[in-house]
């Protein structure tokens, strides 16, 4: 409660300092941020601690656990547990974006009653933080790996930077349209955790996809996180083959009709949402 209570007077602070529109939304995003985090790690001990070492555990655990008991051999000559580590932690990352953006209206919705705090600034505030905390996650577990004598090096890191960033605009999409639907079905969010379960096992992050039947691959295709998986490894490793169902302009799509429909979405039923909750 005393949380809350500091991140509100924390925005109210923020919202009562004449400002353009730019600077409002930057600080309101600000002091969201700074909500978000204080919520979810400020009332453990050694919150800041934790906030960076609960990712980085679940990646090592997932990478090396199935890397290492499993007993896997290499993949078109990648030691498995770097092949694992450059499917797993974008999709994690990207997952967590779309969920947290699913929870967002409900979780911030008591802020709405401030006109300056829109839903959209709780959405790039989520997503901001999301990707900030599986970023340095991400480096800090390729450090570990580098310090093991794992080649670590990233062949193409304007074009793995840009994936990535594709990848998170896809993700941002899938949130505003789980968002819009959340809101509506309440009910609907056990599918929500199903259907990212099921992109996920088919995304090729921890099976090579060479390894999946070919009369399945024609179906597993229509899966963007398949393409993009792919491709951030072809990006990373210069002796990566991708199979031939890979595709760019797919993925650029894909990316492309969850933005316009998830903006579509958020926009018809912005209003509607917080009428229906008494904000407007």
């Amino acid at each position: 409660m005393g949380i809350l209570q500091r991140s509100t007077g924390l925005l109210n602070i923020f919202l009562m300092t004449p400002r353009t529109p730019f600077q409002i939304t930057r600080a309101v995003i600000f002091a969201l941020l700074l909500r978000e985090m204080r919520t979810r790690f400020g009332q453990r001990q050694l919150g800041a601690f934790w906030m960076l070492a609960e990712p980085i555990i679940q990646l090592i655990a997932m990478t090396v656990v199935m890397g290492v008991i499993r007993g896997r051999g290499p993949v078109q000559g990648i030691p498995f547990q770097v092949f694992l580590l450059t499917g797993i932690a974008p999709f994690v990352m990207f997952r967590g974006v779309a969920m947290l953006m699913m929870e967002g209206l409900s979780a911030n919705r008591g802020l709405f009653a401030y006109k300056q705090v829109m839903p959209m600034d709780t959405f790039v505030a989520r997503t901001i933080m999301q990707c900030s905390l599986a970023s340095i996650s991400y480096l800090f577990v390729m450090a570990i790996f580098a310090w093991y004598g794992f080649d670590m090096s990233i062949h193409q890191p304007l074009e793995w930077l840009g994936l990535l960033l594709m990848g998170v605009a896809l993700a941002f999409g899938m949130g505003l349209v789980l968002a819009v639907i959340v809101d509506a079905l309440p009910a609907a969010r056990t599918f929500t955790r199903f259907f990212f379960l099921v992109l996920y096992l088919s995304s090729g992050a921890m099976l090579p996809v060479t390894r999946f039947p070919e009369y399945a691959l024609q179906y597993l295709a229509w899966n963007p996180f398949l393409h993009l998986t792919e491709l951030l490894r072809q990006a990373v490793f210069p002796f990566y083959q991708v199979i031939d169902l890979t595709s760019f302009p797919y993925l650029a799509a894909c990316t492309g009709v969850f933005l316009t429909v998830g903006l579509g979405l958020f926009r018809i039923r912005r209003l509607k949402m917080l009428a229906i909750k008494g904000i407007v």
